[in-house]
């Protein structure tokens, strides 16, 4: 009988020496390895970079915000208070009465007051937007359970509060400083250097005041993203959020009317309004071109005001740091 001859036995993988690619993470000298479809395979390192995970995420997380006709009507209407304003300033700097158009001692205060107004409006209109839009994301990922799904991927606990801030905090900027800028730029078109100053000096207000916008627009956008969202983990349900939000804002009103009853109206009560306090930094920096004009109680509480933002921006973060320590992965609190 015919006997097949002897296989001979598989000869020994060589391991991987620390500078060999696979070896990356390893403890004591072995490579890490793990089960793959159709058998081990060994640890390459990072597929995709954490950062570009967020990044992803957060353009996930910003398209989600605009999607809808509705939610993209309400973006609209941000550019309202700017486009009627600047309509006011074309139309008034071409009246054919010279009384009626802006004097040149007074130009640098009507174009401070458009700007402050414009985005007292704004202001308004994002804590609106916020309440109903933006609050209730974090507890409608919880009670969807998108939490769990989220966290069952390699994506870390802080990247996913990263990426849903700079989300919220990009889609609030941009709704703020698109029409503040273009307000702005209407009223440079229309007055040019000539606003009671050299041209130098004036070509430097203007850069100024875009400074300002922009940096008062990015002060805001980021104090509305936290304070929206950690309002939001405060509570079980999503429907009521928006009433939690609102009803803060409403409440430091309130409180703000029946402070300046008792101590008048010029007093600190003033910064205790959170719309009014919001825009607190914009007419710092505002009004600082003209300081002289700038009385020293306003600046007191406008200074107050910001100051107030930075607590509760602070006070927010804390909080959405703590909850998602231990988030629910389910529906309702873990």
């Amino acid at each position: 009988m015919r006997t097949l001859p002897a296989t001979p036995p598989p000869a020994p993988i060589p391991a991987a020496s620390p500078q060999q690619p696979g070896t990356q993470g390893i403890s004591g000298g072995q490579p890490k390895a793990f089960l793959r479809p159709g058998g081990f395979s060994l640890y390459q390192g990072e597929a995709v970079p954490q950062q570009q995970r967020v990044r992803r995420l957060a353009l996930i997380f910003l398209l989600d915000h605009v999607r809808g006709w509705w939610v993209r009507v309400q973006m609209a209407g941000f550019l309202l208070p700017a486009i009627g304003f600047a309509i006011y300033v074309l139309v008034r700097a071409n009246l054919p009465s010279a009384a009626l158009t802006v004097p040149k001692a007074e130009r640098m205060a009507h174009i401070l007051q458009n700007l402050r107004w414009s985005f007292s409006i704004d202001l308004g209109f994002l804590l609106l937007f916020a309440a109903s839009r933006l609050a209730p994301l974090i507890t409608r990922d919880a009670n969807a359970g998108a939490l769990l799904l989220y966290f069952s991927r390699p994506l870390q606990r802080d990247h996913y509060l990263v990426a849903r801030l700079a989300a919220t905090g990009t889609l609030a900027f941009a709704l703020l400083a698109v029409p503040q800028t273009l307000l702005l730029l209407v009223q440079m078109g229309v007055f040019g250097l000539d606003i009671g100053s050299s041209a130098g000096s004036a070509l430097g207000i203007w850069l100024y005041l875009l400074l300002g916008t922009l940096l008062s627009s990015a002060f805001a956008a980021a104090a509305v993203a936290l304070s929206a969202l950690a309002a939001g983990v405060l509570v079980r349900a999503p429907s009521t959020v928006p009433l939690v939000y609102g009803g803060g804002i409403l409440a430091s009103l309130v409180a703000s009317w029946v402070t300046q009853a008792a101590w008048g109206r010029d007093s600190l009560g003033r910064a205790l309004d959170l719309h009014n306090a919001l825009g607190g930094l914009q007419r710092l920096m505002a009004e600082s071109s003209q300081w002289a004009q700038y009385p020293d109680f306003a600046w007191h509480i406008d200074l107050l005001g910001s100051g107030l933002w930075l607590a509760l921006g602070a006070a927010s973060t804390a909080i959405l740091l703590k909850y998602l320590k231990n988030p629910p992965l389910g529906r309702g609190r873990a």
